[in-house]
């Protein structure tokens, strides 16, 4: 399976762009907590990959954006942002009402929702693009 993960500095771009679009400070509040946040979709622990698909690779990467607070704002609006653009760059389309996804984010910065949850919640609200190859 060919996964494309975001990077620090695309995670970054997609606070800097929220912050220019809703008026707060773009600024790496916990740097040590970004690099976490980038490298948990991609986390093998004694050889197995600990998330191996790409919905539960990118709800790792919502929860761990919205619980580890790498930014001084736009957690949340930064962890969805960048879930969706991961899901899109891996061949998946979300799709969600607005207020879903609201209550998703709040749920998960809040410990309300964890992995699991956040997958599933992925599964039912994600699409698989038409040119996807079956995993």
């Amino acid at each position: 399976m060919v996964v494309r993960y975001l990077t620090r500095d695309e995670i970054e771009t997609i606070n800097r762009f929220l912050a220019l679009k809703y008026g707060f400070t773009h600024l790496v509040l916990m740097s040590g907590n970004l690099d976490l946040c980038v490298e948990a979709p991609q986390r093998i622990v004694f050889g197995t990959e600990m998330h191996p698909d790409k919905l539960e690779k990118a709800a790792v990467l919502m929860k761990e954006l919205s619980k580890l607070h790498p930014f001084l704002s736009g957690n949340k609006r930064t962890a969805f942002l960048a879930t969706t653009t991961f899901l899109e760059l891996n061949g998946y389309k979300l799709s969600s009402e607005t207020t879903a996804a609201v209550d998703l984010s709040l749920k998960t910065a809040s410990c309300s929702a964890d992995t699991p949850d956040i997958s599933l919640w992925l599964r039912e609200f994600s699409s698989r693009s038409p040119w996807t190859p079956i995993e």
